[in-house]
């Protein structure tokens, strides 16, 4: 079964030549491919690595900024890595994902739960717990133009915050789950007193939206803090 975003353009058959990925490699069971931007540039999010609390210290420090080539500071995002290679990852991004249809009826689907961001990587963790071994691969490329379906980029952040929450709820044990929720609120900290003083300094005034973006983000931190909460089920 293919899952595939609206605000996408397929090149070159990428479909169908991610499924004869899929036919050649049947036991790796989550397959996806690479993603570019409307310029032609390199998308890295086609894929991720699971969160973990090492990432988490490097996002909330700023450490992913400065060393985005870095597979050791930018490991959540494989840094270093153009996308150029087939290989197994943790996670394939739900806007190109390709699964075999039994697996994802024997995990029911995605969550209800994750209205929005975070819900394919739940859904590759509990795939990866049958065995599967996700894989993509840089001959399936289609143009993913992304964000069209949060205009306002505050309220896209304080979604992809409650995704991640979410996850860090489900799937770390205690005490990494309190650690990996208060590494989050540092997040916007850091940057909005980063690009704060650097703004001031360079009379930058992207900087200053910046500042105030991530400002914004942390006066809504209520909104995020505490993850999604599972829907409720009527009685039958």
């Amino acid at each position: 079964m293919l899952l595939l975003n609206p605000d996408t353009i397929i090149l070159d058959c990428a479909i169908d030549v991610l499924f004869e990925f899929a036919e050649a490699n049947p036991s790796f069971h989550v397959w996806g491919g690479r993603t570019l931007f409307p310029d032609g540039s390199l998308n890295r999010t086609s894929c991720f690595r699971r969160i973990s609390l090492w990432n988490l210290f490097c996002f909330a420090l700023g450490f992913t900024y400065f060393g985005r080539r870095s597979p050791i500071f930018n490991s959540e995002a494989y840094g270093g890595w153009d996308r150029d290679t087939a290989r197994h990852v943790d996670i394939v991004t739900g806007c190109f994902l390709l699964i075999d249809r039994l697996v994802w009826e024997r995990l029911g689907g995605f969550d209800p739960t994750f209205f929005m961001y975070g819900e394919e990587a739940d859904l590759c963790h509990r795939a990866r717990s049958l065995g599967a071994r996700p894989a993509v691969t840089p001959e399936a490329t289609i143009v993913h133009y992304g964000g069209a379906s949060d205009v306002v980029p505050v309220d896209k952040r304080v979604k992809v915050f409650k995704g991640r929450i979410t996850l860090i709820n489900r799937h770390f044990g205690w005490p990494a789950r309190t650690i990996g929720q208060a590494l989050h609120l540092i997040v916007p900290l850091t940057r909005r007193y980063g690009y704060g003083m650097a703004a001031a300094l360079a009379r930058n005034a992207e900087w200053q939206k910046n500042a105030v973006y991530w400002e914004a983000v942390w006066r809504r931190r209520r909104e995020w803090v505490g993850g999604y909460e599972a829907p409720r089920v009527e009685p039958a």
